[in-house]
């Protein structure tokens, strides 16, 4: 299992009512598998999905993208 910290900022922020979460996903993950359990977590990420922007490490990213 690899550990992710997940930074919220701006509406996810508010609405979530929380600055971070982390997530355990298994090695190989993409950022679309962090984004779907994020979704099963938070309804307002699941309602935005495809709507905002996501930065791994400062570098904004698609969902395809690989997590190390």
């Amino acid at each position: 299992m690899m550990q992710i910290t997940v930074l919220y900022f701006a509406v996810f922020r508010e609405r979530i009512g929380r600055d971070q979460d982390r997530l355990d996903l298994p090695p190989g993950s993409t950022v679309g598998d962090a984004l779907a359990a994020l979704a099963l977590r938070h309804a307002p990420i699941a309602q935005l999905r495809g709507r905002f922007r996501v930065a791994v490490k400062h570098d904004f990213t698609d969902e395809a993208a690989a997590l190390h």
